[in-house]
């Protein structure tokens, strides 16, 4: 059973709701009265000066929040501090960088092809994205912490994982800098994302026109009909 939340942890929680059903009630009825509402009685809970009055304000105050919160994947805009990342998130588990069912075997040359694509293609997906979030977010603050802390394990598990890619990527980038595959003397972070990202575009590019080159190749028809099979396989 979920223990209790402080009353006061709570109202921190519905005013952050409150900012961000703000900044997305433009044209919008309905946030515009679910932050207007929920203002108004986070202001009775906290602001009543009569005993009763005030406690009976923060407890329909809670309990208002804490709905709003379960249905917190609903809401419009950043209120759910997951709605930046459900694009990535969505891809996330099944584009692991490092596996490849095929680095495990001795391969020929259209084998090695295909294990380079499975390689690149799900870092260069999950670059793209990633790349995309951070130039969205790059003059924003950062997650609101009473809000990241009131996420269910799986949804921080989540989190989690996708921060350890972006510092993978980061990482990667800055290794790729030193070893100047990066043009100039770019130190912005974001800067050196791009670059390794598309050096990715370029390897991926080059890894698909050999392997055009290996299936457009003029073989006898026969030969030629194993080897495409081959390379489904």
């Amino acid at each position: 059973m979920e223990r209790s939340r402080p009353p006061k942890d709570v109202l921190e929680l519905g005013r952050y709701l409150v900012q961000e059903l703000r900044i997305e009630a433009r044209g919008d009825t309905l946030g515009h009265w679910m932050a207007h509402h929920l203002a108004h009685i986070i202001d009775a809970a906290e602001n009543e000066r009569t005993t009763i009055p005030k406690a009976q304000a923060r407890k329909e105050a809670i309990e208002i929040i804490l709905k709003i919160w379960a249905h917190r994947s609903q809401l419009p805009g950043n209120a759910n501090p997951l709605a930046p990342y459900n694009e990535i998130l969505n891809v996330l588990s099944s584009m692991r960088p490092n596996a490849n069912v095929w680095a495990v075997h001795r391969l020929g040359r259209k084998q090695k092809l295909i294990s380079e694509l499975h390689r690149i293609l799900p870092r260069l997906i999950m670059g793209l994205l990633t790349l995309q979030l951070l130039e969205k977010t790059r003059n924003k603050k950062g997650r609101s912490k009473v809000a990241t802390k009131r996420l269910s394990a799986e949804e921080k598990s989540l989190l989690k994982e996708f921060d350890g890619w972006v510092t993978f990527l980061e990482a990667n980038s800055r290794s790729a800098h030193r070893k100047g595959v990066e043009k100039g003397n770019e130190k912005d972070s974001l800067q050196r994302i791009r670059s390794l990202v598309l050096s990715w575009v370029d390897n991926t590019t080059s890894t698909l026109q050999s392997i055009r080159s290996e299936l457009t190749a003029v073989q006898p028809s026969t030969e030629r009909t194993t080897e495409v099979s081959d390379l489904t396989k």
